[in-house]
């Protein structure tokens, strides 16, 4: 194998020292810097902006993009597969935009020319979306593409290519025969989302067309055991194949070709554009997470499941100026109207007063004792009006899981922009909802001003609707999708710049010690682009730190005066 391998190279550095001669070779540069229209081109030695017009690539892109749609003695593509990494803002998007253009014009006749991207809105707003500015100014400009006619996903050529953004939807594809297919955000096709692992295969490049079609991957780097596609790929070209004599070994890129696979691989952790900046750099390192910053800007591999903060964060949040939070003791009626609030410590002081009022109750008709309630409810209505807002989340759980209950306000010292964390109750399995989750509830809506509660709908449906009708809060399902995805992202930064503080004294915020365990267990997942969630790292329990994460986003998000 390594024998071949290097004949294979030994030929392919006598081919690439020979191209300035073979006009055919570098038609591909000459075709988009005349035709490839962008808004914004840049200087590819300064990065300035020039006026909208053709693309200059930088000199890197040059080299890349003909080794990669290079041709052997027979006139058929070397390579079958090319896959271009960079880290972002390398221009990825718009080289593949631009190569797949050149390749409709030039190397088909009524073919189709498939672009794809994580999600069918992703394939039509990158690279079909290059593709459509690059029209609209060949329109505006007078350009030689003018003519062309473009709509939200389709294209077609003068030569009748079709060249389509298309939804990854496997079973639409069935039985297609493309020329060429541009993937982008490669990294997305993840193994949990069967359909677009079988959406390469459906799209795979037909043997009819075999050296004459190629598939162009472009996209940074993605999770270990997740992002399996590109994974492959990856190993493939930077493992299983062997540096490009010129492009890698003379040059330095790191170009990496697979001879069995014929696959072209161009793998960057550098940045090599002009744009590409410290400053650039410095306010992105402030911005991301950290692993997210080394995945798009440094294209290096991570981990799906990583620390989801650092214990020090977590530290520097202690504040010891912070005071308890301030407290009604329940009134003797409510243990008496109640049963299930009687574990509470404070029941065993008013016992007595409890019995007598008991004794009255059961001499009392239905509607005295609604009169009383009504009465005891707008006393402690009075009473909490001068009371710091609370508000609570709920992650709850009957079966393996621990359940949290956890009540944050905003701080007093600077409300408009901090959180402190007033109290943590965690129960673990066996776990009665009622005995436990349901008299907690009770007993802080009686005890603290509780103005909202969140909760994950999983298993508080039936205790929500109970609830509900009889205390004076709304309850709010936060959606534990979408919705939870920006919380954990929202908490984990807000942790990072210290605006999440609490006080580390037990007596000051009660359960603060297992709600900082369940920090430090937490591990984070990246959801979308933008997004995170708080998943298990182990089998250790994070719950208090989800409730954490669904208080901090309500309470911020309320308006508490």
């Amino acid at each position: 194998m390594q024998d071949s391998n290097q004949a294979f190279l030994n030929s392919l550095a006598g081919q690439l020292r020979d191209r300035s001669e073979d006009k055919k070779l570098i038609d591909s540069i000459g075709w988009i810097e005349k035709n490839f229209y962008v808004p914004e081109p840049r200087d590819p030695l300064t990065g300035a902006v020039l006026p909208s017009g053709p693309i200059q690539l930088v000199e890197h892109q040059k080299l890349i993009v003909r080794e990669a749609l290079s041709k052997d003695d027979k006139g058929m593509f070397k390579y079958v597969t090319v896959l271009y990494s960079a880290p972002k803002k390398s221009g990825k998007t718009a080289i593949a935009a631009a190569v797949s253009m050149y390749l409709a014009e030039t190397h088909t006749n009524m073919g189709h020319i498939y672009c794809l991207a994580n999600d069918g809105k992703g394939a039509e707003d990158r690279q079909f979306g290059a593709i459509r500015k690059c029209l609209t100014l060949h329109k505006k400009l007078g350009g030689p593409l003018a003519h062309l006619k473009i709509t939200a996903n389709s294209l077609i050529y003068d030569n009748n290519t079709q060249h389509e953004a298309i939804p990854c939807d496997p079973s639409g594809e069935a039985g297609a025969e493309p020329d060429f297919t541009f993937w982008s955000e490669m990294w997305g096709f993840s193994e949990k989302q069967k359909h677009k692992e079988r959406l390469w295969t459906e799209l795979t490049l037909p043997p009819t067309k075999y050296g004459r079609s190629i598939r162009w991957v472009e996209s940074y780097a993605g999770f270990q055991g997740e992002s399996r596609i590109l994974e492959n790929l990856y190993n493939l070209g930077v493992h299983d194949g062997v540096p490009h004599p010129i492009l890698n070994t003379e040059m330095g890129l790191p170009v990496y070709v697979n001879e069995e696979a014929q696959l072209f691989c161009y793998w960057d952790h550098v940045a090599r554009m002009p744009w590409q900046d410290d400053a650039y750099y410095k306010s992105e390192a402030k911005a991301l997470d950290p692993q997210e910053f080394a995945r798009v800007h440094k294209n290096e591999w991570q981990r799906p499941v990583t620390k989801y903060i650092e214990d020090v964060w977590w530290t520097k949040c202690s504040d010891t100026t912070l005071e308890p939070l301030e407290e009604i003791t329940i009134p003797p009626f409510y243990y008496a109207h109640t049963p299930l609030l009687r574990s509470n410590n404070e029941y065993a002081a008013q016992r007595e007063a409890v019995v007598h009022i008991e004794e009255r109750l059961s001499h009392m008709s239905m509607d005295e004792i609604n009169q009383r309630r009504l009465t005891e409810n707008e006393a402690l209505r009075q009473k909490k009006r001068l009371m710091q807002p609370a508000v609570m989340a709920i992650d709850a759980s009957t079966d393996f899981d621990a359940s949290a209950v956890l009540l944050v306000t905003r701080h007093p010292a600077y409300p408009e922009t901090h959180i402190a964390v007033r109290r943590v109750a965690v129960f673990y399995p066996p776990i009665n909802l009622v005995h436990m989750v349901e008299r907690t509830i009770r007993e802080w809506y009686l005890k603290y001003n509780l103005i909202w509660i969140a909760y994950d709908p999983y298993q508080m449906i039936h205790l929500r609707q109970t609830l509900e009708d009889q205390l004076e809060v709304p309850f709010f399902t936060f959606n534990q999708g979408a919705g939870r995805a920006v919380a954990d992202k929202k908490l984990l930064d807000m942790i990072v710049a210290q605006q999440v503080l609490y006080h580390p004294d037990e007596a000051v915020t009660p359960g603060i010690a297992e709600l900082s365990q369940h920090l430090k267990n937490a591990g984070k997942k990246q959801a979308g682009q933008t997004g995170l969630r708080i998943v298990k790292e182990s089998r250790a329990p994070n719950d208090a730190a989800v409730a954490l994460s669904m208080a901090v986003t309500e309470c911020m998000r309320l308006i508490l005066s």
